[in-house]
């Protein structure tokens, strides 16, 4: 029983605390585009008080594969297209201003596409 007390602290502390991050991503749009020859299509919202870095990667049995990185400063959209339909892809977005370790590098994952 203590065990599972710890664990539900653990887990409204470590809510809690990323809550408090000033920077945010959110999934925008996740696309199949491949009738118009545009294949993949992603789009991450950055809101962002700084400078960035946004790397695209596959995941996979190996290990994550990176696609594509892009860098910015302040709230944008970062789109990536042209992805193949059948990979699983990991947005992670690291922001170079951010003093908090737990909210220095979000991440969105798992991200596929309906055929």
């Amino acid at each position: 029983m203590p065990q599972l007390y710890f664990l539900i602290c653990c887990f409204f502390l470590s809510t809690a605390s990323y809550a408090q991050c000033k920077n945010s991503i959110s999934l925008k749009k996740v696309s199949n585009e491949t009738k118009a020859s545009n294949g993949g299509i992603i789009d991450i919202s950055v809101n962002a008080s700084g400078g960035y870095i946004c790397i695209l990667n596959t995941e996979e049995g190996s290990g994550p594969e990176k696609v594509a990185e892009k860098r910015g400063n302040g709230n944008s959209v970062i789109h990536f297209e042209k992805l193949n339909i059948n990979e699983i892809y990991k947005v992670q977005v690291e922001f170079l201003t951010e003093d908090k370790a737990i909210c220095k590098k979000l991440v969105k994952s798992l991200i596929t596409f309906e055929n």
